[in-house]
């Protein structure tokens, strides 16, 4: 059968890969504003307008780097919040926005380099405020805060202490926690607040949830938890938690379907939980089949779900008081098609459609078609034919079921701008990635295609059954555009043997030139990029500051002047920490501390000084010169006993004057003995290298420090004594801290 004639439109490849121009749209609280993505200097930035006027919108958000992805509304009409990272570091902090004050920057609220923010979700039961995980203590714990929108105070709830994977906390502050276990499986534990200590409450198998209980979100009053269950069957269906006993209790479920959780992959797809905005309640469940399914479980919002388009329901909002409704839906010719609907009149108007240019009557649709595998089992899959023309010779590659990711996710019915492409040469093939289409500016593509039908029928009942062999396109004719090879930070960094830190450092410090940009945003490096930072890496390995490096100028250049200083640093160097190894063997030899010199190591280990008598020592080993050490290392080495050494440590600050007295009478003549012993005592603050006058006076607050009320007067007591005895027959006694008097 030959082709049926048929005027195919063409369209440029910019028209299904450009941004759009607008997407993302959700209503304020109070159903009178609405906020939508729409680009701003090339990027996606956060618009507002007025939900009942004409007004024009306002960018609200002004990052012309890289397109904001995420925003919140607060219960507070004055703030709106939005994700950021630095990049595509994917380190995402949270921000705030003054709708008030258009001219007031944004405030990040979590102001923490490196760290990031996940599960940010606003309180239902506590206005103004909205908890989050951030890892700003350590970067693989994530601790759970409380955020006030309003001031940005933040109160941490619990710090992580490392095996934490998730959290929970109720209205009335009680926190549970998710863990993994030595087996791999999903521990749910209270967290007692205190201690820090946790309570298991039930576990989950980890084979059965490889990437968690998804959902898992807290029922309005706290006392159980809304999961996706497998628990005894083959399908995830909706089950209600019980918090303090573990038990399971079936909310709702399809025959057929799984929930659909695809959203625990892609963030920008919806919850599969829909819930009332003001009390957190229920309103309706996902389900995922050839298209998606969904269950109301309140009578209210079934009405919501009258057909406004033929496409699924996708994101969706309302007021508090569930009047006003922004509705999006996928679509297979008319994707992102966003519509306003008051639910107190029933009326509904068409807000935007995002790709205005594509025309849905222009467009061929995707149909559901099943393919069964040769086990059996019903694979959902998707198949898209040129518009007004019989299916003939088509590749059953087309029909490959979409499942990326792993059994926890696949594609769905929707608009798949690349599915009407399907050149024979591989450089021409696009491959951006999905989540990229609704947020960043990508290049237009580098060919425009066009499929030509052959004459073979192929029908979708052979799609059921298909044969065990592929088909053909007969034709198709592209059209090379300009191609960019480039490298991002994060691959040059790679390549390089760095980290993308150091990369965006050196663009800071001025010593690597800043790359041309992508339309999208992304910095595009050369070879020339990689060589400079191969230079730089080079260098600072051999030793050489950034700063140094930056002296030098251009790198082509040999700096030999600053490689001979560097060679005469790192003989220095050498010889330094070759003195630090002979300290260190002494160290470890004599089993001394490190806090005295090798001189008096030995001395002080044999010595077997008290604590108080080597914090005096190590503070002379500061402030003396050479011959002030030597005394008292000397002084060490002959370690005479002190008979009273004893009394006068274990004097307590209360004893009475006459036990004072009499201490300082007998303790006199020793330490008169010891000066005449060692005489460089005398003069040891000589030669200080700070003076005399400093060393004396640090040796006086050191004794002050040292010793109580009652031994510094004890030794004010010794020094009359000490001027008026008698020169003594021979040198009795050590004890360091009266040497000093």
């Amino acid at each position: 059968m030959s082709a049926i004639p048929h005027e195919v439109a063409h369209l440029a490849g910019e028209d299904f890969f450009s941004a759009p121009v607008r997407t993302g749209a959700s209503i304020s609280p109070d159903g009178t504003r609405i906020a939508h993505l729409a680009p701003w200097r090339e990027r996606l930035n956060v618009w507002v307008e007025s939900g009942d006027s004409d007004e024009e919108a306002r960018c609200v958000t002004t990052d012309d780097n890289r397109s904001v992805h995420t925003y919140h509304w607060t219960d507070d009409p004055r703030w709106l919040l939005y994700e950021q990272d630095g990049d595509g570091d994917e380190n995402w902090h949270l921000y705030r926005v003054d709708l008030e004050n258009p001219d007031a920057e944004a405030v990040d609220l979590t102001p923490f380099p490196g760290a990031k923010i996940i599960g940010f979700e606003p309180q239902v039961r506590r206005p103004g405020k909205a908890i989050g995980s951030l890892n700003r203590r350590k970067l693989t714990a994530f601790g759970l805060f409380e955020l006030d929108t309003a001031t940005g105070d933040r109160t941490m709830l619990a710090e992580n202490p490392g095996q934490v994977v998730g959290w929970l906390c109720t209205p009335d502050g009680e926190l549970y926690t998710h863990t993994r276990t030595v087996d791999g499986d999903i521990e749910l534990a209270r967290w007692e607040a205190g201690t820090g200590a946790l309570c298991p409450v039930t576990t989950f198998d980890g084979a059965d949830y490889p990437l968690g209980v998804q959902p898992f979100q807290l029922t309005p009053d706290g006392t159980g938890a809304w999961i996706g269950s497998n628990r005894d069957s083959d399908l995830t269906r909706l089950a209600r938690l019980d918090l303090v006993t573990g038990e399971e209790t079936p909310v709702d479920s399809h025959p057929f379907f799984d929930l659909d959780t695809r959203s625990t992959v892609s963030p920008s797809l919806p919850s599969p939980l829909i819930r009332d905005r003001r009390t957190g309640e229920l309103l309706g469940v996902r389900y995922l089949g050839e298209r998606q399914v969904i269950h109301p479980l309140d009578p209210r919002f079934g009405a919501v779900l009258e057909k406004l388009s033929d496409g699924d329901l996708s994101t969706l909002s309302s007021d508090v008081s569930g009047q006003r409704w922004v509705v999006a839906f996928t679509h297979d010719r008319d994707p992102g098609v966003t519509y306003y609907y008051d639910h107190s009149t029933g009326e509904s108007r068409l807000l935007f459609r995002p790709m205005p240019r594509l025309e849905p009557e222009t467009l061929a649709p995707m149909t559901p078609v099943t393919v069964l595998a040769r086990d059996g089992l019903a694979l959902p899959s998707y198949l898209t034919l040129p518009t007004g023309a019989e299916p003939a010779g088509l590749p059953l590659v087309l029909l490959v079921p979409l499942v990326h990711g792993g059994p926890w996710y696949r594609d769905g019915w929707g608009s798949t701008p690349w599915c009407g492409y399907w050149p024979r040469s591989a450089p021409y093939w696009p491959k951006p990635a999905p989540s990229h289409l609704a947020h960043e500016r990508v290049h237009p593509l580098a060919f425009r295609a066009l499929i030509t039908p052959a004459d073979t029928p192929f029908t979708a009942a052979q799609a059921r059954h298909p044969p065990r062999r592929r088909g053909r396109v007969d034709k198709v004719a592209f059209e090379p555009r300009e191609r960019s090879m480039a490298w991002s930070t994060r691959e040059i960094a790679e390549i390089a043997g760095t980290t993308l830190r150091a990369v965006r450092h050196y663009h800071e410090v001025g010593l690597l030139e800043e790359p041309e940009r992508r339309a999208n945003g992304y910095k595009q490096y050369g070879v020339a990029h990689l060589i400079r930072v191969l230079r730089i890496k080079r260098l600072t390995d051999l030793g050489f500051s950034l700063s140094q490096i930056a002296a030098m100028g251009d790198l082509d250049d040999q700096p030999e002047e600053a490689l001979r200083a560097l060679d005469t640093e790192l003989g220095a160097t050498i010889e330094r920490l070759r003195q630090a190894r002979i300290e260190l063997g002494l160290i470890l030899r004599q089993a001394a501390t490190t806090d005295l010199p090798s001189e008096f190591a030995q001395a002080a280990a044999e010595a077997q000084l008290s604590d108080v008598d080597r914090s005096f020592i190590v503070v002379m080993t500061r402030i003396l010169g050479p011959q002030g050490l030597r005394a008292y290392s000397e002084l060490l080495r002959s370690r005479p006993t002190y008979p009273l050494a004893s009394k006068f440590a274990a004097l307590p600050a209360n004893a009475d004057e006459q036990t004072r007295q009499d201490l300082a009478e007998r303790t006199a003549p020793y330490v008169r003995a010891l000066h005449a012993e060692h005489p460089g005592l005398r003069n040891a603050h000589a030669d200080a290298p700070s003076g005399a006058h400093f060393a004396a006076q640090t040796i006086g607050k050191a004794i002050e420090d040292l010793y109580n009320s009652a031994q510094l007067d004890v030794l004010r007591r010794m020094q009359p004594l000490l001027h008026a005895a008698p020169d003594p027959p021979h040198p009795p006694a050590r004890r360091a801290s009266i040497d000093t008097a």
